[in-house]
This record gives C-alpha cells, sequence and structure tokens, in this order.
C-alpha cells in the first residue's frame, strides 16, 4: 500500500520563508549592485545594495543563471558574498524586480514602466516585459495626440513595432494632407495632451522566468 501526499502550499510558503530570510539578511550569499550605487570600489552599504540568495535569483532570471555559472563576472566581497554589478539598471528598479521574484507581485504604473521595461529586457524576465508592453500599448497610444505621434514616431521603438499604431499613423498622414497641413510640428508640443494614469498590479505565481517614457 502507498500514498501520495501533494502540499499546494508549500512551493509558496518556502518562497516566503526565503524572503523573510531575505528581509533579516540570513544566508544570503548575493550582493548585487545597481547603477545608482556608489561608483567607487569600496564595499556597499545597505542602502545601495540588494541582498538576495543565489539559487532564488538563478532560478527566476537566466541573465543572473548565465552570470552566476560564470565566475570572470562575478568578485567576492571580504564576507565572501558574490558580489554582482548590473549595468544599465538603477538601484532602485533592480530592487524592486528582486522583491518581484521573492513574491511574484509588481505595481506597475507610466512612472516606472520605462525602467522596469528595461530592465526586464536585460533580466530576461519574459512575465514583467508583456505586462509592460501591455500597460505602453493600453495606457498611452490611444492617448497621445496626432501631433505627438507625428514629432516622436521616429524615437518610439514600441510605436513603430505597433500595426495599430501604424495605421493610426496612416490616418494622421492622411488628414493632414487632405487639410494642407504641413507635417511640421509645433517645437513646444513635447508631451501628449492627456496623462493616462493606468496602473497595473502585476501576479505572478510560482517561479517567473534595457527603455520607452
Amino acid at each position: 500500500m502507498s500514498s501520495e501526499i501533494v502540499d499546494e502550499k508549500l512551493p509558496g510558503e518556502i518562497l516566503s520563508k526565503l524572503a523573510s530570510f531575505r528581509e533579516f539578511d540570513k544566508f544570503c550569499d548575493v550582493i548585487l549592485e545597481g547603477d545608482s550605487s556608489s561608483n567607487d570600489k569600496s564595499e556597499p552599504t545597505s542602502s545601495t545594495s540588494v541582498r538576495a540568495h543565489k539559487l532564488v535569483l538563478a532560478a527566476a532570471s537566466p541573465y543572473f543563471r548565465e552570470t552566476l555559472s560564470n565566475d570572470c563576472c562575478t568578485k567576492q566581497t571580504t564576507t565572501n558574498k558574490i558580489r554582482i554589478v548590473v549595468d544599465d539598471i538603477d538601484g532602485k528598479t533592480l530592487r524592486v524586480l528582486v522583491d518581484y521574484m521573492y513574491t511574484g507581485r509588481l505595481d506597475i504604473d507610466e512612472k516606472n514602466v520605462k525602467a522596469l521595461f528595461g530592465a526586464a529586457e536585460i533580466l530576461e524576465l519574459d512575465s514583467v516585459r508583456s505586462e509592460c508592453t501591455s500597460v505602453l500599448m493600453g495606457a498611452r497610444l490611444p492617448l497621445m495626440s496626432r501631433e505627438f505621434l507625428l514629432d516622436r514616431v521616429y524615437n518610439e521603438p514600441m510605436i513603430r513595432e505597433s500595426a495599430a499604431c501604424k495605421e493610426m499613423l496612416g490616418t494622421v498622414f492622411h488628414d493632414m494632407l487632405s487639410e494642407n497641413k504641413t507635417s511640421r510640428v509645433p517645437e513646444n508640443w513635447y508631451r501628449p495632451r492627456q496623462t493616462p494614469q493606468k496602473k497595473a498590479c502585476h501576479t505572478c505565481r510560482g517561479t517567473p522566468r534595457k527603455v520607452v517614457n
């Protein structure tokens, strides 16, 4: 006679306990630094560094998995912890994304979507990158003025890659030609006429796998 135990709560409880360990700096073996950290070579301080467990980082991010597997990409601190400097990600964004790796929760809004999108590209966090794309497409494009689109289209990768935006641009050019207007946009029109306030809370259960203003 045999039996099987299936405890669906256990994975979440373990991740929660790891997050608690990290909060109190228990068993942490990695120190991460972003671009907002000091440029000197001294040991990072608690306010400029992000402490974590290498197994969690490796499981959540292919970037960290490869980095931790390559000794030449890491440095050893005086406390025998692995030190990794992550280029092109500011310290605040790095901390938020490491929090996400432990909790599966991340708030995305218009203020942080640019930094999060770029960081998700670097760290190869597909779920975050996908959600940032949805926020950018859903919150910003419908509220942009035609003049703004014409002025900035070639500087916005998300606009260039959007079929809906290309269709919108076709309509804009057609209307402007019909009205005999020049395609030059006044220099004082640098922002959309409306400011979208959409905010998304991205939740990912289980293990989750450079930017646009």
